[in-house]
């Protein structure tokens, strides 16, 4: 029994199984007819020789199954179905060859019968010997995980073209989409697919196309949100019940969908059904079913990047590293030393840092803020930072020991300022001291008409699997960040932020073909930091840094934008215009607050020339800059528009800014006179 792979009219077609009397055909869409054409072999899983013999090029040799009679009838279920991706094919059977089904007097089972009744077979008209007689089987089954808008619009009943099995068909009738043979040079050199949509078709319906409250497709999760605006175009269906989900009420991502032949919802499982997923081909590639990917770099967050990311031999951290008991950091250390170096605490004794008592475990955590809130956590081998799910399902997960985790999860997005755990936990007194968000929104009132709110980034719960890795990145809006283990280890990777190496990680982000391949401490000075529970870490704007966690971890952190920073901080917020950075990823009402702290300097630089004293170097160093661009960011080039949505961003206390750019536009010239100002609006590091 041979299977033959054959070229005509400039396509790969996989022919029948030659069998005793016996008709076996495949079948594809047009997209995996497409996928087929650039990588025949990538229809079958790699198996062992027991199920499906050996492999050549171009030529796979099946034997059957010893005790296999020569006249049993067999028909090719493992075909493809349009709406799987390749390779997903039906699970080995246990009376034979993987793909092969049993066709003797029995009655079928209810899978054959399903694929009988929704086939028909043609015949296929080509010069072509070798394709001569060759059956297609039209597929007419119901597309179980991506749904066309027509089916959506039409009850979900897909819609098919009638044709006469009687009347022949030509090969380009029969195959309309396929196009001639791509090259094996010209298939390396692709572009990669930049969008969702291409990129991942199982599983996506278009986000445009969301199904009424009466449709079958509409998601029955018990805690659905029913919200017809629910921003969640992706939705899957269970192989068993058939019934639909959204992502996120089945803790899924689409990215996660393709790793499965069968998926079942939690009540099917209940019941027995067990989920299959694909076999691994690679441990280095964020897809681990990426078809030949030995000759392809390694990707961060893979297993064996963690295996290389363990030799590194990085530049030690003594040279960039203040290292100092919590008592002695107050905000008149900052003043006079500045803030431009991460700063260890080890004794946190007089830093006015107040945490949980102990015990207190990712349990108390999840009471204190509610087991039903939801999060999105980072699936740390694709690092796909959307991976919807409730702290209850994320606590259940953690209860797991690591090697039984399928997946290595991250939450670091949880801020829980407003939760019943914000009483439990303060950040340092010199934070706090710092921090614009807690000096002006303490008691600020803010009306309800009002175009902005309170940032709340000062609290965050960060709680980290086993082998999560965060890649290089700048926290927000050029923000400082204080961080306190609270259980576990934590590994930083941290990049000083010069012209030089913010220029390359400016490089770096835009090459998002790829970024994830390149390890950014490889390519200039890249200082290692580990820390362990009970250690306290201030780290200052601007630095580049990634995070690696060695064991399981509760971190309690959280981010400011302080005095000490303006030039970074205001440098970090134009790369994030430049790279166009989602508004999610970014410090929110930025340039309120600014407007708030260029207010309070005025008020404090009033003062200096009232008493007749020197304004100290951090103030007129950080005034200048925060002042120059505020006035350019109301002025907006004269665009009307921009400066009425703007000017709603100005505090109600502060008079659309006025006063203040007034106040500043006499003190400029005062300021000029001094020469601490001379450096100002230049980056501090």
């Amino acid at each position: 029994m041979d299977h033959h792979f054959c070229s005509d009219l400039g396509y790969t077609l996989h022919l029948m199984a030659t069998f005793q009397d016996v008709d076996c055909a495949a079948v594809w869409s047009s997209t995996e007819q497409s996928q087929i054409r650039n990588d025949p072999m990538a229809l079958y899983p790699r198996t062992t020789s027991e199920s499906f013999g050996r492999i050549y090029d171009g030529t796979r040799t099946n034997t059957l199954p010893a005790g296999r009679q020569e006249d049993t009838k067999y028909q090719v279920t493992a075909k493809l179905d349009p709406n799987k991706k390749l390779g997903r094919l039906k699970p080995p059977l246990a009376d034979g060859a993987m793909g092969l089904k049993k066709l003797g007097k029995n009655k079928p089972d209810r899978e054959q019968q399903h694929f009988m009744n929704k086939s028909k077979t043609f015949k296929v008209v080509t010069d072509n010997p070798a394709l001569k007689n060759a059956p297609i089987l039209e597929n007419k089954v119901e597309d179980r995980k991506r749904r066309s808008s027509e089916s959506v619009s039409s009850g979900n009943k897909k819609k098919s073209v009638a044709v006469d099995p009687k009347t022949p068909l030509t090969a380009e009738e029969a195959l309309p989409n396929i196009k001639a043979p791509v090259a094996e040079e010209e298939r390396s050199q692709s572009p990669t697919p930049t969008s969702a949509s291409e990129r991942h078709k199982t599983g996506r319906r278009s986000a445009e196309k969301k199904p009424e409250s009466n449709n079958s497709s509409t998601c029955i999760a018990s805690d659905c949100p029913k919200d017809p605006n629910l921003d969640e175009d992706f939705m899957i269906q269970c192989d068993e019940c058939d019934e639909w989900f959204h992502g996120m009420c089945a803790f899924i991502t689409e990215k996660q969908s393709n790793a499965y032949v069968w998926w079942f919802c939690t009540e099917c499982i209940a019941k027995g059904q067990k989920p299959q997923k694909k076999p691994r081909t690679n441990n280095h590639r964020h897809d681990y079913y990426e078809p030949r990917p030995s000759k392809k770099p390694t990707q961060c967050g893979t297993e064996r990047f963690f295996e290389e990311l363990s030799t590194k031999n990085l530049a030690p951290i003594v040279d960039v590293l203040i290292r100092k008991p919590g008592r002695e950091i107050d905000l008149d250390y900052m003043h006079n030393n500045g803030f431009t170096k991460p700063i260890l605490i080890d004794d946190r004794a007089g830093l006015d840092l107040i945490i949980p008592e102990r015990p207190f475990t990712y349990d108390d955590v999840v009471k204190t803020i509610g087991e039903n809130t939801q999060v999105l956590a980072i699936d740390v081998t694709t690092q796909e930072d959307g991976v919807p799910l409730t702290l209850k399902s994320y606590l259940r997960y953690m209860m797991q020991p690591p090697e039984e985790r399928e997946v290595t999860l991250n939450i670091i997005s949880l801020e829980f300022s407003k939760t019943e755990l914000s009483k439990l936990v303060q950040p340092p007194r010199v934070v706090k001291e710092l921090s614009w968000v807690d000096r002006f929104f303490e008691n600020e009132d803010i009306l309800p008409e009002a175009s902005y709110d309170r940032p709340d980034v000062q609290k965050y719960c960060l709680m980290s699997a086993k082998d999560s890795y965060t890649d290089f990145h700048i926290d927000f809006g050029g923000t400082s960040v204080w961080y306190h283990i609270f259980k576990g280890k934590k590994t930083f990777f941290f990049i000083e932020p010069t012209p030089e190496n913010l220029a390359l990680y400016k490089s770096w982000m835009e090459d998002e073909t790829h970024q994830s391949e390149r390890f950014l401490g490889d390519e200039t000075t890249c200082h290692r930091l580990d820390l362990v529970e009970g250690q306290t870490i201030l780290m200052p704007s601007g630095w580049i840094h990634a995070v690696f966690t060695p064991e399981d971890s509760l971190v309690f952190g959280g981010n400011f934008l302080h005095d000490l920073a303006v030039p970074n901080q205001l440098a970090i917020m134009d790369m994030e215009d430049q790279l166009q950075t989602p508004d999610r990823y970014r410090f929110p009402h930025f340039y309120t607050v600014c407007w708030f702290a260029l207010s309070e300097m005025v008020g404090q630089l009033e003062d200096c020339f009232e008493q007749a004293k020197e304004p100290p170097a951090w103030l007129t160093q950080n005034i200048v800059p925060l002042y120059v661009r505020l006035k350019a960011w109301i002025e907006a080039d004269g665009d009307l528009e921009k400066q009425k949505l703007r000017k709603a961003e100005i505090p109600d206390t502060l008079a659309e800014g006025k006063e203040i750019l007034k106040k500043m536009d006499n003190f400029v010239k005062r300021l000029a006179k001094i020469k601490s100002v001379a450096d100002a609006g230049k980056c501090t590091v």
